[in-house]
């Protein structure tokens, strides 16, 4: 796809793994978090009122900071199939 300005993040949701992927336009990364703590990081930029725009941004990304996950290795785990030894 072109670069065009207008395009500012690319979001994934996996419903039945329960993640959000995100690819900002600037970073050109993909980031991946699971739903609640993405859930978590919302109710908390925006349980106030008198937040403006800018701090709620800033909670909502320090809120989301440490808990992004590695979908790769969890991927390749889920897809292994269990054994059952006796």
């Amino acid at each position: 796809m072109p670069n065009d300005f207008r395009i500012t993040a690319l979001v994934d949701f996996d419903l039945d793994n329960e993640t959000v992927s995100v690819c900002d336009s600037s970073d050109n990364a993909w980031r991946s978090y699971r739903l609640h703590d993405l859930s978590v990081a919302a109710f908390k930029a925006f349980r106030g009122d008198y937040y403006s725009s800018d701090d709620r941004e800033r909670i909502f990304k320090g809120a989301l900071t440490g808990k992004e996950i590695d979908t790769e290795s969890e991927l390749l785990s889920e897809t292994e199939s269990p054994t059952v030894k006796m």
